[in-house]
């Protein structure tokens, strides 16, 4: 037995959603974006990271039921798509319920974002649509590995009236990675020996490892002046990062904070450490850098519990477990605008 999303209630209501995740995601674009993700790997522990650098930053972290009906309707005249979710996630939502940023299922299936300016999604064919943040609950609610995020790209589509211009950087618990972009109007994909570095910031994934191969110390003839501002800058210093750590420095998790650090700018909203291997979240905030965790192995993600919510701007500490309430939808529309 399933329960009903919010989004499968009468469609004026969720319209009424629809338009404040507009609002709110429309807000998001105006400023500039400056977002970094990468994935860490050593052969027994994968992690995947993402440093949000907004000048907007309210949201709330929402755990998602599994085995809920999801709809997805649009603002315009384009086949809905629906769906019943395979899986529970957990992901950081700046623009409402049902619209994360980022986030991992209990499957250790991470999806992280990051704006593209040159984005051009697919223009209407036989696919059902869906918007470019729907796209990321989608993926967290009926895959569990990067094959079957690859695979559902020929069955649905993201809508090429979306409001937002996003690239997605992909990583499951085997350690296999993917960037997705669309540059063209057609799905761009990188893997295997196309993604030499499981990196991605706000240019497209070609331009930045051009920009890295020029450089003294990937073999090219120019020397790279560290830019926390530039895109290409950011993603060749998590390169050299990863390639020169010494493990007898510190941990796996220490290289990925220190890393983390690196990358931030002053309006740096959230960074997550996605732990795949051990279903754990750690994260910080910009208005406390102290660590809190969230266990995905002690979430209970049936159908028949509530959605739960809290805050990503808190001064929490440790396992914040504990914090979360179940899900408002007056708090979680008051906190967007």
């Amino acid at each position: 037995m399933s329960q009903t999303a919010e989004s499968d209630k009468p469609e004026m209501r969720h319209l009424n959603e629809i338009l404040i995740a507009v609002a709110v995601f429309f807000l998001m674009c105006q400023r500039a974006l400056a977002c970094t993700g990468f994935a860490l790997n050593d052969g027994r522990r994968v992690l995947a990271c993402l440093s949000y650098d907004q000048q907007f930053g309210a949201g709330y972290i929402h755990i998602n039921q599994r085995n809920v009906e999801r709809r997805r309707y649009s603002l315009y005249a384009e086949k809905p798509l629906s769906w019943v979710s395979k899986y529970g996630s957990i992901t950081f939502n700046l623009a409402g319920r049902d619209y994360p940023h980022d986030g991992m299922n209990e499957a250790g299936l991470v999806v992280l974002s990051m704006g593209l300016d040159d984005t051009r999604f697919p223009e209407p064919d036989a696919r059902p649509a869906i918007d470019e943040l729907g796209w990321i609950q989608y993926q967290l609610d009926q895959a569990a590995s990067v094959d079957e995020v690859i695979q559902s790209l020929k069955t649905i589509r993201i809508s090429s009236r979306s409001i937002g211009d996003s690239h997605y950087l992909i990583v499951d618990n085997l350690g296999k990675a993917a960037v997705i972009e669309y540059p063209d109007g057609q799905a761009r994909l990188y893997t295997g020996n196309d993604l030499p570095y499981t990196i991605l910031a706000n240019d497209t994934y070609v331009r930045m490892l051009g920009h890295l191969k020029q450089q003294k110390a990937f073999g090219g003839l120019n020397e790279d002046e560290y830019r926390v501002s530039s895109s290409c800058s950011r993603f060749t210093q998590v390169a050299r990062d990863i390639r020169d750590f010494n493990s007898t420095n510190g941990t796996m998790l220490d290289r990925a904070l220190a890393i983390l650090h690196e990358v931030r700018q002053s309006n740096s909203q959230y960074q997550a450490v996605y732990d795949i291997s051990n279903r754990r979240i750690l994260y910080r905030s910009h208005n406390s850098i102290e660590l809190k965790t969230i266990e995905l192995g002690k979430v209970d993600f049936d159908c028949y519990r509530p959605g739960l919510m809290t805050e990503i701007q808190s001064t929490d500490t440790g396992n914040i477990r504990s914090r979360f309430y179940e899900y408002d939808r007056r708090r979680s529309r008051a906190s967007g605008i």
